[in-house]
């Protein structure tokens, strides 16, 4: 994510951001929910989205 820090953008920026970046189901996340999905893409993981909300498995 090049450019602008995501945090300090506005939700509708972000939103436009993950769009072209091939992030599905945005209308069903927050902010925080999408730079994490574009995180997870550009780092070449592929991405379930199985619901709204995402969360994260705790390694002990």
């Amino acid at each position: 994510m090049a450019g602008k820090d995501p945090r300090q953008m506005k939700t509708a920026e972000v939103a436009k951001m993950a769009r072209k970046k091939g992030v599905q189901d945005i209308e069903h996340m927050n902010k925080s929910q999408m730079i994490e999905a574009m995180s997870q893409q550009s780092g070449g993981r592929q991405q379930a989205r199985s619901g709204g909300s995402t969360q994260r498995a705790s390694r002990k």
